[in-house]
């Protein structure tokens, strides 16, 4: 039988007989740093002249530093694109950069925002600072000088990074403009990827919309790092039916004119971290706030923290169905809240009101006055925020309607237990390993092996690895992996002609 490394905290080192896996694993401790805080060594001084030492690790990290991919010629007599990342957020821009370091480098990221918001940071994303561990990071693939704390220490001084809580979701947004740059990475904003098919030459062809109208890239892969939306859509409550107007309320995720909540009164509905934030910043707008959430208790726990650790980040893919299904399930039974100093900044806040153990049983309108009946009673109000998330359903994103009868479900490839029912779970993509879409059973592969899912839908067949900070850098380094297989396989004959060529000509070299 394994034996973990013995602990004092072991009655036994034999896994079965003691070990508390929910709470063994202790941090791993900070290297020696002391030279820094003797300021015997120094850090770079400036933004700039941490752009030129990133740009040096990345020349010392290059080999092998040849340009492998061999081009194809799409039908309009262009080059064809490489990868075409379609999402300019931090899995994009993460996914992009760790493609490049494999030295795959025509590749180009669009992204339908304008430049400064991409993903939510600059946009829905409304806490002070992010809600994952500070030493996520990973988008510098190896990179030393391109990672966060080296772009925050350089500012802020070296001991900055050891005294900061958490990243503020401000600075992340910054980092991420200046990543990009340094990276060199091609972004096409304000370009909407609106769907894609497989060509007669075996290309990739997508159908985007810019400034200057519609036309197609046409590529030899294709990444969808689309995100929380990727794989569905804002869920809303049944209670928001079709006749109350628009104007009255807002999902977490949309564009909110706090200022215009000034006098209000406010009802926001959800538990979870977005549900409090956006509660907060409509109280600190001046609006009278008032939270609703089912569980009866206040809860800090975010139940991702338990799986910050390499077996379950990397490997987590490689678990059968079966078990894949558990840890979906059990993550989901684990009631979670808003981080800690959320939660109190909320209990702080003398106009916003938090009712626990409460739901909403029905919504009316009269005008541009709401009645919203809960379980304790009745509450008007002007505006509704619904931090009620997100859910999976493929059919509505449009940039999937036409290839859904191709797309196998988990519902279609797996059946759960009786005592573990999906609830909406069994509508994610079924993938392969490598992030790669499936055709129903019994449907042929086409484009398949082409078009890589790297948007949060991915979560129940890959893991953390397409989601969140803290698993991202083991997905960027999978996903570049699984895309140097595919090309490397697809051309492998012409490699192989390549060598047998070389040869030829070494041997006749000899003999000159």
């Amino acid at each position: 039988m394994n034996k973990y490394v013995k602990d004092d905290r072991f009655t036994s080192p034999q896994h079965s007989e003691a070990v508390d896996v929910a709470g063994w694993m202790p941090e791993v401790p900070y290297a020696d740093e002391s030279a820094f805080a003797d300021g015997k060594v120094q850090l770079p001084k400036t933004i700039s002249e941490l752009a030129a030492h990133a740009r040096r690790e990345m020349n010392i990290a290059r080999y092998p530093s040849k340009h492998w991919c061999l081009p194809r010629t799409s039908p309009d007599g262009t080059q064809a694109l490489d990868v075409l990342v379609v999402g300019g957020g931090q899995a994009g821009f993460g996914v992009a950069h760790a493609l490049k370091r494999s030295h795959i480098d025509n590749i180009l990221v669009v992204e339908a925002e304008q430049e400064g918001r991409e993903g939510p940071w600059g946009t829905y994303a409304r806490m002070p600072t992010l809600r994952t561990h500070k030493d996520n990071g990973g988008l510098e693939a190896g990179i030393p000088s391109l990672s966060f704390r080296a772009w925050y220490e350089v500012q802020h001084g070296y001991g900055s990074w050891q005294v900061l809580y958490k990243v503020p979701t401000a600075a992340w947004h910054a980092y991420l403009s200046w990543f990009r740059e340094v990276a060199e990475l091609r972004v096409r904003n304000e370009t909407r990827f609106e769907g894609f098919s497989r060509d007669g030459s075996g290309l990739i062809a997508a159908q985007v919309t810019g400034p200057a109208g519609s036309y197609t890239l046409f590529t030899r892969a294709l990444v969808l790092a689309t995100g929380i939306e990727g794989n569905g859509i804002r869920n809303l409550p049944s209670l928001i039916g079709d006749d109350i107007p628009r104007a009255l309320y807002a999902h977490t995720q949309d564009d909110i004119d706090f200022g215009a909540l000034k006098g209000k009164k406010v009802l926001a509905l959800g538990g979870g971290a977005s549900a409090y934030d956006n509660a907060i910043m409509a109280a600190e707008a001046g609006a009278d706030v008032h939270v609703f959430h089912r569980m009866k208790e206040l809860v800090s726990v975010n139940p991702g923290t338990w799986g910050e650790f390499n077996g379950y980040l990397a490997h987590y893919v490689e678990l059968p169905p079966a078990e894949k299904w558990r840890f979906a399930k059990t993550f989901g039974t684990i009631k979670s809240g808003p981080p800690i100093a959320t939660l109190k900044r909320a209990q702080s806040m003398d106009n916003l009101a938090i009712h626990p153990g409460e739901s909403w049983t029905s919504i009316a309108h009269e005008g541009n006055r709401l009645t919203v009946a809960a379980t304790s009673g009745t509450y008007e109000a002007d505006f509704l925020i619904l931090g009620t998330g997100y859910r999976l359903d493929l059919s509505a994103v449009p940039a999937l309607k036409d290839q859904l009868d191709d797309i196998a479900l988990w519902r279609d490839m797996y059946t759960p237990p009786a005592d573990l029912p999906g609830n909406g779970l069994e509508l994610a993509p079924w993938l392969n390993p490598d992030f790669t879409f499936c055709p129903k059973p019994g449907g042929m592969r086409s484009w398949h092996d082409q078009v890589f899912n790297f948007s949060r839908g991915a979560q129940l067949s890959m893991g953390t690895q397409t989601i969140g900070l803290s698993g991202i850098r083991f997905g960027m380094a999978r996903l570049a992996g699984c895309v140097e297989s595919y090309f490397f396989k697809q051309d492998s004959a012409l490699y192989l002609e390549g060598l047998q060529s070389w040869q030829t000509r070494d041997l006749a070299a000899l003999d000159t």
